[in-house]
């Protein structure tokens, strides 16, 4: 060691003397120890990871920096590991010196609780001497990269073609040339060091071919120039090898609202020749497209040599097709537009959350590149598969992944029923999602495909990654079917695969169902089946939902959703960190392992047992009968839980399966009950019947259940925190407070809503001096508490709902006002979205004077809105659509019962002959959910409805196809029963705040139908054209003519059909481009 301080020497010898495995290597031109290693400093002297950074600099700070580095740092990341085994903290810092950043100056110093601090690297300089002075301002560096630019011949023209270009940043534009904003450092020069801009800019460049040939352009380049005297101390162009970095785009599988196709901005490449190819480099690994031209034949050969990547001559993929026909959709360029972008996504996705880069995050030295392949032929499926090559470096197997699309189906008729799969955002992220599974997980030795095979266990793991893909596309989409339907997703026509939010339903492709509680597994079903016991968890820990379990107790277990993201997260971080050592070979309790390192994982997102993470994932496992078991696999018992079922909103996809009515803002366990059945409407200056439906979810008895009510003026958006909210009181001022002295495992305190027990309500007195003219509405809130030892809820525990106290029955004279809040500290608009089921021609009309759509919510305010109703010019004479709403029935056929539930998704198919009826009716099509009943016995039904609605008198009749769900019986898939009852259309307006893009809150106003108006004899159902009247027939019949012998011949079918035209790659017309 030359270049080493006596202080340095000293603190060395020290540091050795304390611990005798200290190694030290000096890097001599900087003066500092480039590595130490051994047993640096213990952890009690670090105490906690922030600390590690200060902790080490007090102890051998000069060792690795300027003599007072403990002044000279500035910390970039301390980050545990995502290593094996034991984790360990990764902390990285800068050197700053005269307050600028010193370029290539990092430390980087590594610790656990275990060792302390073990290990550190450091490229700091000991010695700073600055010696030149800033002179060049950023517009002076501008002028002089710009004059060097157009002092080449080729610079105007350059400049001319790239100002005309989509999707260049407006910063660069106004910039030009310069590309990125430049950073000042400090940079070390011949004499010390001086301030000095990095950038990258567009200048003239020479560089290398993959050919070894040198060439000349103009380009985009990373430079560094001097801020003391204007040199450029290097240069380096952007451009790798053949390929120039740049743009495209291209048209995608799927439409926006007005039918146009999604236009998708693409990054990829162009090589020497001029022609564009779909790589995308922008980030490590890099991303690339496959044209498999119609077959997979050859394909791991074409990916090993890189071959047939997506290519087109001007960088717009726009061929399109609607054709069923194979050749037509080979020719389109739709699916690897699809594949391209979504690659991307998902790409950004993983390193977002959880900092996961690509397929395999180069855990197995450089990072393998993320291939996509479209065009392998056709069928509605996609797959993901991998190969290998012996890496010389890492004297092993080198792993690949690669994810591939089939191009759809199409019927018989050559009508496309499933579009593009790889312009699905579900079946994509699918895919995508195997290949993070594959490399996620290691084996014992290290290889990566961890949670693959296993003698006993290979259906079993395929479970959960089935389970594990399903999962995260659904959270990443926001979407619970798979697929989802058109223009969503790639389902033209008939049903999903798979029901993510209700794996029972029958409503799927072919009619299958899926298993939603472990009791159910069926070990001669396949992995698919079972799949839905982890992604139906995942959907009600992130969605939030209602899971029905018929037969069980308690039959209905409400989970509010954490959030998808968050419950992302969660999984990825299960995947990534806990299941190396999921147990392959014991059979289906590996899925039991899995649960409970899902709980672990949540567990540690939230932070501790008493997060609301870990608690919705601890009832989200037990609903779905995954929690909690012993080590040899016995079942215990779960505890006591009370809860309510939240508004419909927070579980408004389980909604139509489970028969609880569409009023978003409502919940059905929160409501006013005056005498007259289950309400949502209070009386001014008088005492109300306030109830609260309290839950025992838990398989174990409760006692001292606690629930306090609360109330504010109504608004879209009234979290708990704010100060807004009131007491519920009595006519006496005491507080509204039930206690609910014990409740039964499974139980409810109220088991008939419209016929509540007395005792259970509080007498809540709507004080008329709370009610103002802009608000007639108002929410009301209860928060469930219990003091019971064995209470297992520890996550706050409330349930919203809002009620009306003013409602004419004339529709144009009623009026419906409430807040909008702004509870932040930037300024918001005030975007409300509005949805109401009060008929066709009905019109709910914001009354401001401002419109709607310029009005501003400033920080930590409120605006009182109004709406009025404008109503057609003549009341209806029948009820209008749409005609979703409450059923009550009688059944008969294959189950003889009554029905209570709801009618979803109805639709019109067709009119009703005046033969078959003399009433104005209807065909109608939906699904319906609800309750069945036979005497003491109750079960679920949930199936298609086909049948007829009398649009006078509300009777429906028909027939349901679907599964029936009996306790103590097989549930029965695919049962036939007839429906005749009646249908009352719920008529309501939905109020839903949206804060970017989200929605936060809202009202739901429910209505009193109008009256039906006399009705006309001849006149239809709206929407259908009116028949022409039959002419009388004449009592003397014309005779019939006698048929010609010799009639004139019928045209011949020509044998030679024009043929379908297919859609060129370049000759296609594309539909008009929505940007996206």
């Amino acid at each position: 060691m030359k270049n080493i301080t006596e202080q340095q020497q000293r603190a060395l010898e020290e540091l050795r003397a304390k611990s005798k495995n200290v190694v030290a290597r000096w890097n001599e031109e900087r003066g500092v120890a480039g590595v130490l290693e051994g047993d640096l400093l213990p952890w009690d002297r670090v105490k906690d990871a922030d600390n590690i950074i200060k902790a080490f600099l007090e102890s051998a700070g000069v060792l690795v920096g300027p003599l007072d580095a403990e002044g000279a740092y500035h910390v970039l990341e301390v980050k545990r590991s995502k290593g094996k085994g034991s984790s360990f903290y990764r902390a990285k810092v800068y050197q700053v010196a005269e307050k600028l950043p010193v370029y290539g100056a990092t430390l980087l110093v590594f610790a656990d609780e275990k060792r302390g601090v073990f290990r550190a690297q450091s490229s700091f300089f000991r010695d700073i001497k600055v010696t030149g002075e800033r002179r060049l301002t950023e517009e002076n560096l501008r002028r002089m990269l710009a004059e060097k630019l157009l002092a080449d011949p080729r610079g105007k023209k350059f400049e001319e073609e790239w100002r005309s270009q989509q999707n260049v940043d407006p910063w660069a534009k106004e910039h030009f040339p310069m590309i990125s904003r430049p950073k000042l450092y400090l940079y070390p020069v011949k004499e010390g060091f001086h301030p000095a801009f990095h950038l990258w800019a567009n200048q003239p460049m020479e560089w290398t071919g993959v050919d070894g040939e040198p060439r000349s352009a103009v380009g985009g380049v990373e430079l560094m120039v001097d801020a003391a005297t204007g040199e450029i101390l290097w240069q380096e162009p952007l451009r790798e090898g053949q390929y120039t970095d740049t743009t495209g785009d291209g048209l995608s599988t799927l439409e926006d609202g007005s039918g146009n196709y999604w236009t998708r901005s693409l990054l990829v490449v162009q090589d020497g020749g001029g022609a564009f190819l779909m790589r995308n480099r922008t980030q490590t690994p890099a991303i690339i497209t496959h044209d498999a031209g119609g077959s997979a034949s050859g394909l791991v050969n074409k990916l090993k040599n890189d071959t047939d990547v997506s290519e087109d001559a001007d960088a717009h993929w726009d061929s399109t097709t609607t054709s069923g026909a194979a050749t037509a959709r080979q020719a389109s360029t739709q699916p690897e537009v699809d594949g391209h972008f979504n690659a991307a996504q998902a790409y950004g996705f993983y390193h977002n959350l959880i900092g996961w880069d690509g397929f395999d995050d180069g855990n197995w030295g450089d990072h393998c590149p993320v291939r996509v392949v479209a065009h392998i032929g056709m069928d509605a499926n996609a797959y993901f598969d991998k190969y290998s090559e012996w890496d010389t470096g890492l004297n092993a197997n080198k792993y690949y992944g690669y994810i591939a699309f089939y191009d759809g189906l199409a019927d018989s008729g050559g009508n496309v029923t499933y579009d593009f799969m790889a312009g699905d955002p579900v079946i994509f992220a699918h895919e995508y999602q195997h290949a993070i599974t594959f490399f996620g997980a290691a084996k014992s030795t290290g290889e990566p495909g961890h949670i693959y095979g296993g003698a006993s266990s290979g259906k079993w793991t395929g479970t959960i990654r089935e389970g594990l893909s399903d999962s995260i596309a659904c959270l990443r989409t926001g979407l619970w079917t798979n697929p989802p339907a058109w223009p969503v997703g790639a389902r033209r026509s008939g049903e999903p695969f798979r029901r993510i939010e209700y794996p029972r339903s029958t409503l799927t492709y072919d009619g299958d169902w899926y298993c939603d509680h472990y009791d159910d597994i069926d070990s001669t079903k396949d992995k698919y089946f079972h799949s839905t016991l982890l992604s139906h968890v995942a959907f009600l820990v992130g969605q939030g939902g209602v899971h029905q379990r018929v037969g069980r107790s308690p039959e209905l277990i409400p989970v509010k959703g954490i959030g998808t993201e968050r419950t992302a997260h969660i999984f990825l971080y299960a995947l990534t960190q806990f299941f190396d050592t999921l147990p392959i070979t014991v059979g289906s309790p590996i899925l039991i392992e899995a649960a409970q390192l899902l709980l672990d994982a949540a567990r540690d997102v939230g932070g501790s047992e008493l997060s609301c993470e870990f608690v919705t994932m601890r009832r989200a496992l037990y609903a779905v009968g995954l929690y909690p078991y012993d080590a040899s696999y016995v079942k215990q018992t779960y505890g006591a839980e009370a809860c309510m079922l939240p508004w419909i909103w927070d579980v408004r996809f389980s909604q139509p399966y489970v028969g609880l009515p569409a009023t978003y803002w409502q919940s059905p366990d929160l409501f006013v009950n005056n005498g007259a059945g289950i309400a949502y409407d209070a009386n001014i200056g008088e005492e109300n019947n306030l109830f609260a439906r309290v839950r025992n979810v838990g398989d174990e008895d409760m006692t001292n259940v606690t629930v306090r009510f609360y109330f504010a003026p109504a608004g879209t958006n009234l979290p708990a925190s704010i100060a807004g909210w009131h007491p519920c009181k009595d006519l006496g001022g005491t507080d509204c407070v039930l206690t609910i002295a014990a409740l039964a495992a499974g139980g409810v305190n109220i088991a008939n809503p419209n016929s509540p027990p007395a005792d259970q309500a509080v007498r809540w007195y709507l004080d008329p001096t709370y009610v103002t003219p802009e608000v007639d509405h108002f929410c009301v809130r209860a928060v469930v508490s219990s003091a019971a030892p064995n209470n297992t809820n520890n996550c706050p525990n409330e349930v919203q709902s809002n009620v009306q106290h003013v409602m004419p029955d004339e529709l144009d004279k009623i009026t419906i006002g409430f807040n909008v809040h702004n509870w932040g500290k930037e300024p918001i608009p005030a975007d409300i979205r509005v949805e109401h089921t009060l008929g066709e021609g009905v019109r709910v009309v914001f009354a401001g004077k401002t419109p709607l759509r310029k009005l501003i919510l400033k920080p930590k305010s409120k605006v009182s809105l109004e709406w009025k109703l404008a109503l057609p010019p003549k009341a209806p004479a029948r009820m209008e659509p749409p005609y979703n709403g409450r059923v009550s029935a009688k059944l008969s056929g294959a189950f003889t019962g009554t029905f209570e539930g709801e009618l979803s998704e109805a639709r019109v198919i067709g009119v009703m002959p005046a033969l078959v009826t003399k009433k104005p009716s209807v065909k109608l099509e939906g699904a319906l959910s609800g309750t069945v009943k036979r005497g003491a016995v109750s079960g679920a039904l949930h199936g298609k409805f086909k049948g007829s609605f009398d649009l006078r008198l509300g009777k429906l009749a028909g027939t349901v196809v679907g599964g029936l769900s009996l306790p103590g019986q097989a549930f029965e898939p695919q049962i036939k029963i007839r429906v005749e009852g009646a249908l009352e259309p719920l008529r309501a307006i939905h109020f839903t705040q949206l804060i970017n893009g989200k929605a936060t809150g809202g009202i739901t106003v429910r209505i009193k139908p109008p009256k039906l108006r006399s009705a006309v004899r001849d006149e239809e159902p709206r929407g259908q054209k009116k028949a022409a009247p039959k002419k009388a027939a004449s009592k003397k019949a014309a005779p019939k003519k006698a048929a010609s012998k010799k009639t004139a011949p019928k045209k011949a079918a020509s044998k030679k059909a024009a043929p379908k035209k297919t859609a060129s790659k370049k000759t296609a017309k594309p539909k008009k481009r929505s940007k996206k």
